[in-house]
């Protein structure tokens, strides 16, 4: 089950939810390519769901792509399909993950072969940059002394390509307040964020722009997936 901060995220938390707190930026412009197909823009590649999710040769059964070889922490679901970029050069694919984390692998093509890129969200700036958003609201709050925030849910899942080389994902955080001995203390925060990745040639992504999104924005969203 994905756990999206602005679906499921808000039940999680509902009793411990105090606020949450903004980023000063800029809304990403969604234009490009918004949707998820089986098939690559240029129709090259095919993708194939299920249990056994794979991406081949359009035409061919030469598999290029298979995602029990990518990813050993869960599999795809009915919704999960690659999001291409409109060059059909690079392919984002939400559906990998653990009960309280859900991440999207990217995918470049090199040689007429697939290849990883490094995971946004996977222990990094992007993650650093949504955990950091969540400190400065516990701080803020003043939680009390001799507790952590534990973390209840993580979400990275690609929204558009703006183009090419220009990926929006919707990056979602819930953390709970705790004490180190185990009960919660009783307050919660939560983050929601559309962050917009620049990559290179080399497939190497830095986060150039980001976005707070209002309650409103989150409900908007949720309804619209």
């Amino acid at each position: 089950m994905n756990l999206k901060f602005g679906s499921i995220g808000y039940a999680l938390i509902l009793l411990w939810l105090y606020g949450i707190g903004s980023v000063s930026s800029e809304t990403p412009t969604l234009t490009g390519s918004p949707n998820p197909s089986l098939f690559s823009p240029d129709k090259k590649w095919e993708f194939s769901g299920g249990d056994d999710a794979r991406l081949v040769k359009a035409g061919t059964n030469e598999v290029a792509w298979k995602l029990s070889e990518e990813c050993n922490s869960g599999g795809s679901n009915e919704n999960s399909v690659p999001l291409w970029a409109p060059d059909s050069k690079r392919f984002a694919f939400y559906g990998c993950g653990q009960a309280k984390e859900h991440l999207t692998l990217l995918y470049q093509l090199r040689d007429d072969r697939w290849v990883a890129l490094k995971t946004p969200g996977d222990g990094d700036e992007l993650s650093e940059l949504v955990g950091n958003n969540i400190k400065a609201q516990a701080k803020k709050k003043r939680v009390p002394k001799e507790t952590f925030l534990h973390m209840q849910s993580w979400t990275v899942e690609p929204e558009r390509w703006l183009d090419s080389n220009t990926l929006v994902v919707y990056a979602a955080m819930a953390e709970v307040v705790r004490h180190y001995d185990g009960p919660y203390a009783g307050q919660g925060f939560g983050a929601d964020l559309l962050v917009t990745l620049k990559l290179d040639d080399a497939g190497n992504w830095k986060i150039v722009k980001t976005h707070q999104m209002s309650d409103k924005e989150v409900q908007k969203r949720t309804k619209q997936h």
